[in-house]
């Protein structure tokens, strides 16, 4: 009577396990697999902004006059350093992603970029005077086209690095002015609007949350080429202009955007 009480409890909890791995073969428990964004829209809009970091500039040019007695001379060269506090930069750009085009997991797309960079001027040296406090701000409006292209190392399309750069106009301005220790004459330098060829490298990564929204970590390199500035005299023995300097504008600004693709 025990042996059958045993055998008949046995019985049943094989039946029972049976009956479950039967149950779960039914059910599909393959381990879900990794997050994918298949992003296939092609238009998209951009907006960013972030810090820039303006870089130290040399301004040569020639004197013009006019010039302080015991000063400089007409014909003679001179150098205005300037450097810049830490600024600002915010930028905004439509594009179009050639999603039907695939290099090895390599997208490539292009768009237009406007992007509007400005710092204050810090301090900086001109002639043989030594450092002085300088005032005043100079900025650069980017006007231009980029192309870029991402890259999906991880095959999900959740983080996508990319690199490019873009040409364009740079609309550089400028309005500083120092004050020289051992004068009260008030001298303005880089007094500049004027537009110029300009460029910028791109490197970043942006993070897509769906096929339509990402956000963007990324760092640029913009520089405008060969612009002039008049340094002016606001005082005796002028006003007057002493002489056009001529340099660039450069700046490294890190962003963090928003993508909107359509």
């Amino acid at each position: 009577m025990k042996l059958n009480i045993k055998t008949t409890v046995l019985g049943t909890i094989l039946v029972a396990a049976t009956g479950q791995f039967a149950f779960a073969a039914d059910l599909d428990i393959t381990p879900a697999p990794a997050e994918v964004v298949d992003v296939e829209k092609r238009f998209y809009g951009k907006i960013y902004g972030g810090v820039a970091f303006v870089r130290d500039e040399d301004f040569d040019g020639t004197v013009t006059g006019p010039v302080l007695p015991g000063g400089a001379v007409v014909g003679a060269p001179f150098t205005v350093n300037l450097d810049s506090d830490a600024g600002f930069t915010v930028g905004g750009s439509v594009g179009y992603r050639f999603t039907d085009v695939d290099f090895g997991g390599v997208t490539p797309r292009i768009e237009f970029d406007v992007n509007y960079t400005s710092a204050s001027a810090g301090q900086g040296s001109a002639f043989a005077a030594g450092n002085q406090v300088f005032n005043g701000n100079q900025s650069l409006l980017f006007i231009g086209a980029n192309g870029l292209l991402d890259f999906d190392p991880l095959g999900n399309g959740v983080i996508v690095p990319y690199v490019g750069g873009g040409v364009g106009v740079g609309l550089y301005n400028s309005d500083v002015a120092y004050f020289p220790a051992a004068n009260p004459a008030v001298n303005v330098i880089l007094d500049s609007s004027e537009a110029a060829f300009a460029a910028q490298a791109i490197v970043g990564a942006q993070y897509n949350f769906t096929d339509s929204l990402a956000f963007s970590v990324e760092g640029r390199y913009l520089r405008a080429f060969g612009l002039d500035a008049d340094r002016v005299f606001t005082t005796a023995p002028g006003p007057g202009l002493f002489g056009v300097a001529e340099g660039d504008f450069s700046a490294i600004t890190i962003n963090g955007g928003l993508t909107y693709r359509f």
